[in-house]
């Protein structure tokens, strides 16, 4: 990673003026070196973020340039630090600077979007040897636009917006045990004292736990924000734009992002929009409204499906048969009765338990969780884990109506009632070692409470990380299995889903909420 591509990254990926990156960031090397004597003469991004510099190690330390962002004052305020070998799929990682705590980061402004500002608001306008942000403060009619990070904020601001940022979902508000109520840190208050604050976070996260601490965040802010004598907005656009507001600029432009500034909605609005579940919810990867679930699904996702009868489900887990068959991949099919087992797996060519031949004891077969435990020639998940086998390919595991298979592993008066734990612990390793070929098929019309639904998931330790959802009804088609018409508002609900566990394979997890 040189200078030119991490400058392309801000500028390019996260829609920032040039000068205002020239401005704002400065590349800082980890080392720098004598090019004569070839000893090292300093440690600049050590120096900066705090860091103690070890110059001999037991291994090659990385090349390490880091991209710092710079208050208005002249202080370091955050540094992404590019060069880590364990980066994953992230170009850097951020750093602040050692022992600087919550602080709010207050970007150098450049003089064109200062004359901008003012221009807007028919003030005038600081000079360029003048600070920009007391200036700000004492002009209350300027909206403030307050942001999750250094790359959002210089984007907002390359928009011609006054804006600010916070490290993190976390930052920014904290509670005051003397006065009971939620305050903003010191050096914002003075910021929105009397004027209309814009909170931008996130909107794209699809991992319910990310969506449960921006709405949080979100909620600690808006309450501060007014506590404080502010008057809070939030801004929302749709998650297909891009997750975080700097991705939007990146997509669809700077006058999107202007557009959703502009409309942005009252905090008690957007209060008032929430559900009050706990935000136990699992938003849908694909939604659709379709007569078939003719979609391509990849392969080695934990995937659920949901739609109505008759809309394909079982065709597509057929496809995946077919393909897992021919790689010899073993196959299980877990149903809460016999005769769903027996007909599925006839359907999708997999044998049923009392069936089955000796390949069956190599590529799996169709059973109901009653028979999920060692008991004589019984099941053992342990001989299906590809860790303890050479050549044995992790399984396909198909749970067909999900909520009615793990309704009667839990609570179910047939002999499963006197395996119960037996059964619990044979279902939780053959989840963990197909954690990444595992097949739910959800009916539509479900009896039970998402609550105990969700309580139930819980407790066999399972999660969606794709959810395809048909929206299609009952009411969509007519007695030929034809689409009558398609109704837009269709795409327009809101779905509520408690598929929001983490998952962690090979872990346990607290039973209860």
């Amino acid at each position: 990673m040189d200078v030119t591509t991490i400058k392309r990254e801000f500028i390019n990926n996260s829609a920032i003026a040039t000068n205002v990156f020239d401005l704002a960031v400065k590349i800082v090397p980890d080392i720098e070196i004598d090019h004569i004597t070839r000893e090292v003469i300093g440690t600049p991004l050590f120096e900066l973020l705090g860091w103690k510099y070890t110059r001999f190690t037991h291994q090659a330390l990385p090349n390490l340039l880091g991209a710092t962002f710079f208050q208005e004052t002249g202080e370091p305020w955050q540094s992404k630090i590019f060069g880590f070998p364990d980066n994953g799929k992230r170009s850097g990682k951020y750093f602040a600077p050692k022992g600087i705590g919550d602080v709010p980061y207050l970007p150098p402004v450049p003089q064109d979007i200062r004359e901008n500002i003012a221009q807007k608001y028919d003030l005038t306008p600081p000079e360029e040897d003048q600070l920009f942000w007391p200036w700000f403060t004492q002009n209350q009619i300027i909206p403030l636009v307050l942001d999750e990070g250094g790359k959002k904020v210089l984007c907002t601001l390359s928009g011609g917006n006054a804006s600010v940022s916070i490290f993190g979902c976390t930052c920014g508000a904290k509670w005051n045990a003397l006065t009971k109520r939620y305050e903003l840190i010191p050096q914002l208050k003075p910021l929105v004292a009397n004027r209309s604050v814009i909170i931008t976070m996130d909107q794209g996260d699809l991992k319910p736990s990310s969506i449960n601490a921006v709405k949080q965040s979100i909620k600690r802010l808006g309450k501060a924000i007014k506590n404080d004598g502010g008057q809070p907005l939030v801004a929302v656009w749709d998650r297909e734009l891009g997750k975080g507001i700097d991705d939007v600029a990146a997509n669809h432009g700077l006058e999107k992002v202007q557009e959703i500034l502009d409309n942005a909605i009252s905090f008690d609005e957007w209060l008032g929009q929430q559900v009050e579940t706990n935000y136990l919810t699992y938003l849908p990867s694909v939604n659709f409204c379709e007569r078939y679930f003719n979609v391509e699904i990849p392969d080695n996702k934990l995937v659920a499906m949901k739609g109505c009868q008759n809309t394909g489900k079982t065709e597509q887990l057929s496809r995946r048969c077919r393909r897992a068959i021919k790689k010899g991949r073993p196959i299980f099919i877990l149903s809460h009765l016999e005769n769903l087992a027996r007909a599925l797996g006839e359907r999708l060519g997999v044998p049923y338990r009392t069936e089955r031949n000796e390949d069956g004891d190599i590529l799996g077969y169709a059973l109901v969780t009653d028979s999920l435990r060692p008991k004589r020639k019984g099941f053992d998940a342990n001989h299906w884990d590809p860790d303890r086998w050479r050549d044995m390919k992790a399984p396909l595991v198909i749970i067909d109506e999900c909520e009615q298979v793990i309704w009667h592993t839990l609570n179910g008066e047939t002999d499963i009632k006197e395996h119960r734990v037996q059964v619990l612990k044979q279902l939780k390793k053959l989840v963990n070692i197909a954690h990444q070929s595992l097949w739910l098929q959800l009916v539509a019309h479900t009896p039970y409470s998402y609550p105990d639904l969700y309580y139930q998931l819980r407790l066999v330790f399972l999660l969606f990380s794709l959810l395809y959802l048909n929206n299609l009804t009952n009411e969509n088609v007519d007695g030929f299995g034809h689409l009558i018409k398609h109704k837009p508002w269709l795409d327009k609900l809101s779905f509520v889903y408690l598929f929001s566990l983490p998952f962690s394979p090979r872990s346990s997890y607290k039973l209860g909420p």
